[in-house]
C-alpha cells in the first residue's frame, strides 16, 4: 500500500499541524507502509532581545501596512498567503497514484491544492482523508477569504473522510453540506514514550508556566494578565512562545510584568522536561472552546498539575489555590486515546475499509 502525507507544516517546527504531520508520517513509516511526505516549510528561527525580554514588537507605519495587507489578503484568497505553495504541491501531486492521501491543515490550500490535483491536474487516490481542527470557513477570528464557505463545501467533495480532534466540531463540519464524505472524530497521536523528566522540587516562589501561543480574539487571556500584575506575591510565570508573533508579545506586554518571562519557544521534548520541573502549569482555552489544545497530552507527561484558564474569565480563585500550591482539584487526564500507535491504526483501519 502506497501513500501521500500532504502537510504545510512539518518537525523540526514547533506548532500542533507539525507534529500532527510528523506523527502520522513517522509512525505510518515505522508500520512498514511506503509513504510520500510533501510539504515546502522549513523551520525558521526567531530572533529574540533577552535583554528586554520582548521580540519585535513595533508598530511602525510599514508593519502596520503589511498586517493590514495580510487580512486583505486572506479576505481575497482561500488561504491567505498560504496559497503561494499552491504550485508546489500541484506538481508534486500531478499525474500521482496513490492507495491513500492524508492532507493535513491548517493553511486550508493544503486542502484546496488536494481538490485541485484530483479535479484537473490527475491525482488518483483510492481514499483521500482531509485533517482538521475545525472547518476554515468557521474561524471565529474571521481569517478566510468572503466566498470561504462555498468553496470549502466544494474541496470537501474530494475526500472521502474527514478528521477532527474533537465532538464538537463536527456538528459544523455537517453544516457545510452539501458535502459526500464522513466525518470522524480521531484525536491527535503523540509519542508517549519518548520523553525525560526533571526531578521536581518545590520551588522558593510559585513558578507556573504556559507554552503555546496567543490570538487575539480567540486566545486572549487579557483579565488573568491584568490579575497577575495585582499579586503582590512573589512568583515567577514562564511562557515558551513564538517570539517573531508580533500579535502574540503584544497580548503578553499589554499587563507589563516583570516577574513573566518570555522565552523562545523549544523542541517538544525539552519543553516535557521543563515543564516538569515547574509548581503547576496554565493552559489558555480557545474562545468557544471548539479545539481541544494539544499541549494537554504534554502537560500530563510532565508530570504537573494544570488548570485551564479563558479568554474572557474573571473568577480566579481556583488559581489562588494552585498559587498556594493546593492542587486538591486537579484530576489527572487519561491520555492512552493520544497514543499515536492506536491514532494510526484507527487511520489505517479507514482505508483499508475495515470497521
Amino acid at each position: 500500500m502506497k501513500l501521500a502525507i500532504i502537510s504545510y507544516h512539518f518537525e523540526p517546527e514547533i506548532t500542533p499541524r507539525a507534529f500532527r504531520a510528523s506523527s502520522i508520517y513517522k509512525t505510518i513509516k515505522k508500520l512498514g507502509y511506503e509513504v510520500d511526505l510533501i510539504t515546502p516549510k522549513k523551520s525558521e528561527k526567531a530572533t529574540y532581545d533577552a535583554k528586554t525580554n520582548k521580540g519585535n514588537t513595533s508598530r511602525s507605519i510599514l508593519s502596520i501596512f503589511k498586517s493590514k495587507l495580510r487580512r486583505l489578503i486572506e479576505y481575497t484568497l482561500p488561504g491567505g498567503k498560504d496559497l503561494r505553495a499552491l504550485p508546489f504541491y500541484i506538481s508534486n501531486l500531478k499525474n500521482k497514484n496513490y492507495d491513500a492521501v492524508i492532507s493535513i491543515g491548517l493553511p486550508f490550500s493544503v486542502h484546496l491544492a488536494v481538490a485541485l490535483s484530483i479535479k484537473y491536474f490527475n491525482l488518483k487516490a483510492q481514499k483521500v482523508i482531509f485533517d482538521y481542527g475545525d472547518p476554515y470557513s468557521s474561524n471565529p477570528n474571521g481569517n478566510y477569504c468572503f466566498y470561504a464557505r462555498h468553496i470549502e463545501a466544494w474541496v470537501l467533495n474530494y475526500c472521502d473522510y474527514i478528521l477532527t480532534p474533537v465532538q464538537s466540531a463536527v456538528s459544523l463540519f455537517e453544516k457545510l453540506k452539501p458535502i459526500d464524505c464522513e466525518v470522524i472524530v480521531s484525536p491527535q497521536g503523540y509519542d508517549l514514550e519518548n520523553y525525560s523528566l526533571g526531578a521536581y522540587i518545590k520551588n522558593e516562589v510559585p513558578t507556573f508556566c504556559y507554552a503555546g501561543l496567543l490570538y487575539k480574539g480567540i486566545r486572549e487571556p487579557n483579565n488573568f494578565f491584568k490579575f497577575l500584575s495585582t499579586i503582590e506575591l512573589d512568583y515567577k510565570f514562564i511562557v515558551y512562545t513564538d517570539v517573531s508573533n508580533s500579535e502574540c508579545i503584544e497580548i503578553l506586554n499589554k499587563y507589563p510584568n516583570n516577574r513573566i518571562k518570555i522565552k523562545p519557544m523549544i523542541p517538544r521534548e525539552d519543553c516535557i522536561y521543563e515543564q516538569s520541573k515547574m509548581d503547576f502549569l496554565i493552559n489558555f482555552s480557545n474562545l468557544g472552546g471548539v479545539q481541544q489544545p494539544s499541549k494537554l497530552v504534554d502537560y500530563t507527561l510532565s508530570g504537573r498539575p494544570f488548570i485551564s484558564i479563558s479568554s474572557k474569565q474573571s473568577d480566579f480563585s481556583e488559581f489562588n489555590y494552585f498559587f498556594d500550591f493546593n492542587f486538591s482539584s486537579f484530576r489527572k487526564m487519561d491520555i492512552n486515546k493520544f497514543d499515536q500507535n492506536v491514532v494510526v491504526k484507527n487511520i489505517l483501519k479507514l482505508i483499508r475499509n475495515e470497521n
